[in-house]
């Protein structure tokens, strides 16, 4: 399908500096707009790395020729570091949620251009354990979902509940690539397989490291049926983790 996608530029004309979007804007101050960037091209055509091989155009980057993907294609809004990470974590751990209405404008602009030869059907986001989500107050995949949702055409459905998190891992900040795989095999189960089945899900998260998590939940996603499983995050770290 092709959305009817709404009018209002995610960033201003210079790219950066400020952040548009329903809830309010982003005022960045000079030295954080210098440091703030959106992930452009060459990029990995599977996991949406920035490459620096310009002459090579879009392909795929090593980690994802070396790694079988269970998604078709992970994409994401800004780089992972300067203002970008600083701001992410005043997001997750500062309660500052009402930046998730800047941060979902971003994220229905790279959806738009990602939509454009992907089909998407319904919105996932990425679950935390209860006793995070308690803890944090909030989570905050599910909350950039739901100010997508209010941007995106009717057909395409969220569907908030999809995935469940019952294995308590360890966090992943910190962990190596192995250990991240590792942590996150078989902690995701689909509640509800009839909401998915036979339907191309995107799943959203805030951050793309390794894509380890994006792969357990869509690996969870497409043995209960889905038709196929896109990634879109927030930010992306720009090598990954360290193995």
């Amino acid at each position: 399908m092709t959305p009817a996608w709404p009018e209002e530029a995610p960033l201003n004309s210079a790219g950066r500096g400020k952040l548009a979007g329903k809830g309010g804007g982003l005022n960045l101050c000079r030295e954080c707009a210098e440091s703030w960037q959106t992930v452009g091209r060459p990029q990995c055509r599977c996991c949406g790395v920035p490459l620096v091989v310009p002459a090579k155009g879009d392909h795929r980057c090593g980690d994802c020729l070396q790694h079988d993907r269970r998604f078709g294609k992970a994409r994401s809004a800004l780089v992972y570091q300067g203002a970008v990470r600083r701001l992410v974590h005043r997001f997750k751990y500062d309660h500052q949620t009402w930046m998730a209405g800047p941060f979902a404008g971003l994220l229905c602009g790279v959806l738009q251009e990602l939509t454009a030869v992907e089909p998407v059907d319904v919105l996932v986001p990425v679950p935390l354990h209860r006793h995070r989500r308690r803890q944090r107050g909030f989570n905050q995949a599910d909350l950039l979902a739901r100010r997508m949702k209010a941007h995106l055409p009717e057909a395409i459905e969220l569907v908030a509940e999809a995935l469940s998190r019952p294995v308590a891992t360890a966090p992943q900040a910190g962990l190596g690539r192995r250990l991240r795989r590792r942590n996150v095999t078989a902690a995701f189960i689909v509640k509800d397989p009839a909401r998915i089945r036979s339907r191309h899900i995107l799943l959203i998260d805030d951050v793309y490291t390794t894509g380890a998590t994006a792969d357990a939940c869509a690996e969870a996603l497409i043995r209960a049926g889905a038709a196929g499983v896109n990634v879109l995050t927030l930010a992306r770290v720009p090598g990954g983790a360290k193995r």
